[in-house]
């Protein structure tokens, strides 16, 4: 039997243990004149218990209200599974800036369930990157291209020809422009119709395709007009070219609802004269593509002649 005194005692310490099963827990008062027993070591414990339930629990909770910034948890056993998840979640925080900042190689092997989705995630949002650049891409390709025909337009053959003609000029070339016109246009879309222009034009594309170089720029400048320069070629090249594709064209069948469309072209031609505007040149070029229709068409115009 206890006595009265430590019975009292022992009724505290059991009273502390059902406090802090209930989640409400107070330290016991140690009078420093207490004895020296059992019943006193008891206390002492649970009061260190209470300070290890007090760590773990504002660790839980911080971590519950998203801060991962908390000090260590304690040292009971679950201390250490609520430091380790603190460490992943840090490291999963850490991953998914990566992700934001465009690392889509991030993959998480720890949280179970959350991996999956977050891995899941990442996938996702790589699908989505790779197909948003292509769309890119095939946007920027459709921005520079011609519908129609297929060739470069206007803006995308300025944006080659610069570049092609710094090329040049840094090797010591001129390149030839030369600039183009279907000869009686109108008339074709008088007579048969628009669609049938279309196909002229399409018809047109594919011979100046066929009979230039990778290199070259070759476009449907606007219209019945097109354009193509040549890099580092000069108008001895451009002369022989502009005459072979001015024959290929007068020589190609085009057949619109199985009756023959005649085509030729008429082309001025020149080069690039040093340090001058590039507009320059196209004008230059266009000034002999005039020249060569007011001469009768079908024929080739330039600098020399």
């Amino acid at each position: 039997m206890l006595d009265p005194s430590d019975a009292a005692r022992v009724d505290q310490v059991t009273e502390a243990i059902a406090r802090l099963l209930k989640g409400q827990p107070s330290p016991l008062q140690v009078d420093a004149d207490a004895p020296q027993d059992e019943i006193r070591q008891l206390a002492v414990y649970m009061n260190q218990l209470f300070i290890e339930f007090d760590h773990l629990n504002a660790a839980i909770t911080a971590l519950s209200q998203g801060s991962l910034t908390f000090d260590s948890p304690g040292r009971l056993p679950a201390a250490n599974a609520v430091k380790n998840l603190q460490a992943a979640l840090r490291h999963l925080v850490w991953q998914t800036r990566q992700v934001a900042e465009g690392d889509f190689t991030q993959r998480v092997s720890f949280l179970g369930d959350f991996a999956t989705s977050f891995n899941s995630m990442v996938e996702q949002l790589t699908a989505n990157r790779e197909a948003l650049l292509e769309q890119n891409r095939l946007l920027e390709v459709t921005a520079i291209t011609d519908a129609l025909t297929g060739l470069t337009n206007r803006r995308g053959a300025r944006e080659r020809m610069i570049l092609e003609l710094h090329r040049a000029v840094r090797a010591g070339f001129a390149p030839c422009v030369m600039m183009m016109d279907i000869d009686h246009f109108k008339r074709v879309n008088d007579t048969w119709g628009h669609e049938a222009g279309d196909v002229v034009l399409k018809a047109l594309a594919g011979v100046l395709k066929k009979n230039t170089r990778f290199e070259d720029v070759c476009a449907r400048w606007g219209g019945e007009e097109f354009l193509i320069m040549a890099p580092e070629k000069g108008l001895e090249f451009g002369l022989a070219l502009a005459e072979r594709l001015r024959a290929r064209v007068e020589e190609n069948v085009v057949e619109y609802n199985s009756q023959r469309i005649p085509v030729t072209i008429s082309i001025g031609i020149t080069t690039y004269w040093d340090a001058e505007d590039l507009d320059a040149t196209v004008r230059r070029a266009d000034g002999h593509l005039y020249r060569a229709k007011n001469a009768g068409r079908n024929r080739v115009c330039g600098d020399l002649g």
